[in-house]
């Protein structure tokens, strides 16, 4: 009986010069029942986490800060009930929840890469805002522009996740188990972080090229996103598994539709609601 000499999984190196002749091993692939994960794109998933770990330490201690904040515009400014600031720190659900619906949607129609990127945009933005101002409906619009930066980046980073993992169900475990760790080690990080920048910073105020800076922990705070951004922007590459702008003939309108009224049903799920008590 002949040995069956087909491995289930296999490393191999290809490395082709420009002439065609082999050379030193410069790509990786691993290869898995005919499907391969080049070193590139397992390069792009480790970005993908370190991107996530930052994004998530800057938005935790965002949010720790604002807390801080409250109390100084009621001591320096004007009172603020803990009605209002509770009310304020709970905007920011508002568009991660029904923004994570339509912006997921979009990822999967443009593909995943651009709206990781657009997490930390929305992110650092809304900290500058909150640095040079007291204005509550303004703070209620960073709030809000938080909730957007979340809606952008976790559901299109477990879309890219899925994609670079198509038949690779144990590495998808590995990735996607590294991913909630990244969520859950960046709320605590963030949250040391923020109280140091709020020690440092507390009180201070700046003028920088004309702009009055009246919390300059939150303009420190937008650092952290840009380095989150640069990881993205360098490390993260496309899946190949972008979805065609039509399918079957259908509008963008129409996919996006479809796309919601699926979202809706799922939210109607009795199935769904029986986990909510285990949420955090």
């Amino acid at each position: 009986m002949p040995e069956d000499h087909t491995p289930d999984k296999t490393v191999v190196d290809v490395a082709v010069s420009d002439t065609g002749r082999n050379s030193s091993p410069a790509i990786l692939v691993e290869k898995t029942d005919g499907i391969t994960i080049t070193k590139s794109m397992l390069g792009s998933l480790v970005a993908v986490l370190v991107g996530t770990l930052i994004l998530r330490v800057a938005a935790q201690a965002m949010g720790q800060m604002l807390g801080f904040y409250f109390n100084f515009i009621s001591e320096n400014y004007y009172p603020l009930t803990y009605t209002v600031t509770g009310l304020i720190t709970a905007s920011f659900f508002i568009t991660e929840l029904f923004g994570s619906l339509i912006l997921g949607a979009l990822s999967d129609r443009y593909g995943r890469r651009l709206f990781i990127i657009l997490g930390p945009v929305f992110g650092a933005i809304a900290v500058q805002i909150t640095s040079v101002t007291v204005v509550l409906w303004i703070i209620v619009f960073t709030r809000l522009l938080e909730g957007l930066s979340t809606a952008s980046s976790v559901p299109s980073t477990l879309g890219y996740i899925s994609d670079a993992t198509v038949g690779h169900p144990n590495l998808r475990a590995r990735v996607v188990g590294l991913f909630e760790l990244t969520l859950v080690g960046g709320i605590a990080i963030g949250a040391k972080m923020g109280g140091e920048l709020w020690r440092h910073f507390e009180g201070t105020s700046i003028t920088l090229a004309g702009i009055h800076v009246i919390s300059p922990a939150f303009a420190v705070n937008s650092f952290i996103y840009l380095v989150s951004l640069a990881i993205f922007i360098w490390g993260v590459r496309k899946t190949g598994h972008a979805h065609a702008k039509q399918i079957d003939g259908r509008s963008h309108l129409e996919h996006a539709r479809l796309k919601l009224k699926h979202y809706g049903e799922i939210l109607r799920s009795p199935e769904v609601w029986m986990f909510v008590p285990a949420s955090p």
